[in-house]
């Protein structure tokens, strides 16, 4: 027996699971049109899913946000509509990434398409930053490409952890004053996935810019290795390993390795990278974003520069020729 939200959007079938709520392929019963639909039930949950909705409406202009169509309840369920996208980073690095020459068996992606994935990334990140609000929840789950028309066009999903960091931004201020910004505070648990998440936040710091920026450091890494020297396996799915720690969600850390260690070897990361022949370009990338201040407004062309750099040095095309190009990603 078929589910319909709303009496408009009929369920196909679960395809994903957000930081509070599940994700369903849907079709709209009259137009047959395909949709995402976010479902959700619970007083507190509801709260943050209608955050949610509330953010994907103010980051509407920003290229790489899907559109929400939609929201609302359903007897005791609230409800997003969203575009439907396609696969995510981790979806298509274990469907098309390369296990060859890997000591750990591991499928990796190219540099050039690590890179293109960087740059990509670093925009959608920016354009968020700009509205006053950070992710605080990078990982490769959250990035997907667009479906159809918008197959080159990597999108960024999972609001739910999302905060705003202050209240005004001046884009023409390069000392980077923004108004009212949040205060930083100690002792905090760690907020997103810790797997990805900075030094700072496993410090207990309040994640900031910098952080989402450190992050993209992690995910590219994550991407073009394989794995992460503190993941206990990567092919288990990065959504179990995220850790809430100012809600009531069950939510818990897939590591089995203790979080001091993990921190450790974060801290240690340049060693790893060059123990692996990894470019260089990773650690200038990491140290600069573990050197901001807390209200620093990162310098986005920089950290492209580093990677446009690399692209320069090994002779790659900036285009979006990735390693499934060839195939269909609807």
């Amino acid at each position: 027996m078929s589910v319909t939200i709303n009496d408009k959007y009929i369920i196909d079938r679960q395809i994903g699971e957000g930081s509070f709520g599940k994700v369903f392929r849907a079709h709209h019963k009259t137009s047959r049109e395909k949709v995402a639909v976010k479902i959700n039930h619970g007083e507190n949950d509801n709260i943050i899913l209608k955050n949610e909705a509330r953010i994907y409406t103010i980051l509407a202009d920003i290229k790489g946000v899907p559109k929400m169509r939609n929201f609302g309840m359903d007897g005791s369920y609230n409800f997003m509509v969203m575009d439907i996208l396609g696969p995510s980073l981790l979806d298509l690095k274990n469907e098309y990434g390369n296990a060859e020459n890997n000591t750990h068996n591991e499928k990796t992606l190219s540099l050039q398409t690590v890179l293109s994935l960087g740059l990509q990334m670093l925009r959608r990140i920016e354009d968020i930053h700009t509205k006053g609000f950070i992710h605080r929840d990078i990982k490769p789950d959250n990035f997907l490409f667009g479906s159809e028309t918008h197959q080159h066009v990597l999108y960024i999903i999972d609001f739910g952890l999302t905060k705003k960091y202050c209240k005004y931004i001046d884009t023409d201020n390069s000392s980077s004053q923004d108004i009212e910004h949040i205060s930083c505070e100690t002792g905090k648990s760690i907020m997103g996935t810790e797997r990805y998440v900075s030094v700072n936040v496993h410090d207990g710091l309040t994640p900031a810019r910098r952080d989402d920026m450190e992050s993209i450091g992690y995910v590219m890494i994550f991407l073009l290795v394989g794995y992460l020297p503190w993941s206990k396996s990567v092919s288990d799915s990065d959504s179990d390993s995220k850790i809430v720690s100012d809600s009531k969600s069950d939510s818990k850390s897939d590591s089995t390795t203790n979080p001091a260690d993990i921190r450790h070897m974060k801290k240690r990361i340049g060693h790893w990278i060059l123990e692996n022949n990894l470019p260089t370009e990773y650690i200038t990338y990491i140290e600069y974003c573990r050197k901001l201040t807390f209200d620093e407004r990162p310098d986005y062309n920089y950290l492209r520069t580093l990677l446009l750099n690399l692209f320069k040095q090994k002779k790659f095309k900036v285009n979006n020729c990735f390693e499934w190009s060839t195939n269909t990603l609807s």
